[in-house]
């Protein structure tokens, strides 16, 4: 009997050693799902990238672009949500320039989207936030992940910088790193998403021998009278926000077809306040 016994726990403990290492390859897929709780960080780069440059006010080429993104499940938000089918993850990317040693963008906030825990699409929700602004979500559309399962199909992923979805097509697999993989590829065309103002001297609004940009980058100009310093119209060349040293205001005036370096340029003055004799056509 003993020895039926022994061979009996013997079978048994074979038998919860093999159920243990296979239920490393074999969980439920109803147990399958994106943690609560995530945080990682991931780094991409890119070779012979090209961008803008604010610093020098030109394209930058044939650079190297590293993007560094932080990703932090906000377990309390997710709770708000009132799903525990859904998460709230916090993401956070910061771009360099490490050919040139110089920052290109460092976010003061992230994004912060809630998704479906085994789908991965973005569930519509009031704290959905891109750079810590509202945004709407539709529900259709895939956030930063793909779906548990993925297919070998089209998908819809909601891009961050042009606030809408844009279709990620599958076009065959690969092998990364030594593990297959699917490949889908986005061709996004060149599209404006905002604009930026820069100081009129570093695009060369600063014209003319009497002109020349201070330390803050506006143009300062001089006449008979005190130095003048202002903001000047790149389409019109006028100076639309000036003042004198005194810190007295005023708005150039130029009739249509009049050119910036001839004069036939008219100040318009605050009342009760007219300088001297102007020699130069004033700008920004």
């Amino acid at each position: 009997m003993r020895r039926v016994a022994w061979a009996v726990l013997t079978g048994l403990g074979v038998f919860f050693i093999m159920l243990a290492v296979l239920s490393r390859f074999f969980v439920p897929a109803q147990a399958v799902k994106f943690p609560l709780n995530e945080y990682t960080k991931t780094t991409l780069q890119a070779n012979n990238a090209s961008y803008f440059s604010s610093k020098s006010v030109t394209e930058l080429s044939g650079v190297t672009l590293q993007t560094t993104t932080t990703t932090k499940g906000d377990v309390a938000a997710a709770k708000s949500v009132g799903s525990s089918k859904v998460a709230v993850w916090q993401t956070y990317s910061a771009v360099e320039d490490i050919t040139n040693h110089a920052a290109v963008s460092i976010p003061v906030d992230g994004n912060s989207l809630a998704f479906d825990r085994k789908t991965g699409v973005l569930v519509p929700w009031s704290g959905n936030t891109v750079a810590g602004k509202p945004v709407n979500i539709s529900g259709q559309e895939q956030g930063s992940l793909f779906p548990l399962g993925t297919q070998k199909k089209d998908y819809q992923v909601f891009d961050t910088t042009l606030l809408r979805p844009v279709t990620f097509h599958y076009t065959g697999t690969a092998t990364t790193d030594g593990v297959a993989t699917y490949v889908f590829v986005a061709n996004v065309p060149a599209t404006q998403v905002g604009t930026k103002s820069l100081p009129g001297a570093l695009v060369g609004a600063c014209r003319g021998p009497e002109r020349a940009a201070d330390a803050a980058g506006q143009c300062q100009y001089h006449s008979s009278g005190p130095a003048q310093r202002g903001l000047q119209d790149d389409a019109s060349q006028r100076c639309v926000a000036c003042e004198d040293s005194q810190g007295r205001h005023y708005q150039d005036q130029r009739a249509e077809g009049d050119r910036p370096d001839r004069g036939g340029l008219a100040r318009r003055h605050p009342a009760g306040h007219r300088p001297g004799a102007q020699s130069a056509a004033a700008g920004g």
